[in-house]
């Protein structure tokens, strides 16, 4: 009798176990059917935004700075010039028909790009300039120094130079210069290669002054992008030391 109900609690045992490793065995082909699904779709996911992602890394445009201009007499103008966060001027005064605003790039190669990383750059100059060579050459030129004084620049410590290697690209300069138009704004915009300029009326009220149109948040928070960015540049640059 204790044999019998040994074999019958063997076979029921069996059963079980059968039973549980068929279970698992579902329960493995289901998981592994979502998990495929999954990344299938992830992988669909990445494959359709990625020319999406690469326009932006190589084709944004980011605003970097902002002037405007007061008259002060023949040729003499005051220049207002906001960067960083934009949300305050520092004043300057130049000469001539035009003014030219100069700095120095440093780009990464495509990999750092991809990765979101973006090209560094420093202010280095604001001059005055005259459209005729002339009248270039005949009157005193203004010239003031923009960029500011840091523990590391590697644009000092590293001279521009076209020579590239495993991390940057190339150094380079880059320039952008506008007509002086008292009723225009005018704006920089830092691309993957250089600098553009874009200018705007500034709001003219009923007493027929002319104000500026200035965002009270300023530039506001960096985005994800941005704020990867930063990080990325800034690791990048201090294998630059």
């Amino acid at each position: 009798m204790k044999h019998e109900y040994a074999m019958f609690f063997s076979l029921f045992l069996n059963q079980m176990n059968k039973r549980k490793l068929a279970k698992l065995i579902r329960l493995f082909f289901i998981t592994t059917k979502w998990t495929t699904v999954l990344i299938v779709v992830l992988i669909i996911c990445v494959l359709g935004s990625a020319p999406f992602y690469i326009y932006h890394q190589f084709n944004t445009e980011k605003p970097i700075a902002s002037f405007h201009f007061a008259p002060v007499s023949q040729d003499l103008f005051n220049v207002y010039f906001y960067q960083g966060d934009m949300c305050e001027a520092s004043e300057y005064r130049v000469r001539g028909e035009q003014v030219q605003v100069d700095a120095s790039f440093l780009k990464w190669q495509s990999w750092a790009t991809l990765l979101g990383a973006e090209s560094l750059f420093r202010f280095d100059r604001l001059s005055g300039r005259f459209r005729s060579i002339d009248a270039q050459v005949n009157n005193s030129r203004t010239l003031i120094y923009l960029h500011p004084s840091v523990v590391f620049d590697p644009f000092l410590d590293a001279p521009l130079t076209a020579e590239s290697n495993w991390l940057v690209s190339t150094q380079y300069g880059s320039s952008v210069y506008v007509d002086i138009d008292p009723s225009l704004v005018y704006t920089i915009y830092k691309t993957e290669d250089g600098m553009i300029a874009k200018s705007q009326s500034m709001v003219a009220h009923s007493d027929d002054s002319l104000v500026i149109d200035i965002n009270p948040n300023c530039l506001g928070s960096d985005g994800v992008l941005e704020q990867t960015a930063k990080y990325l540049n800034a690791l990048f640059a201090s294998l630059l030391k």
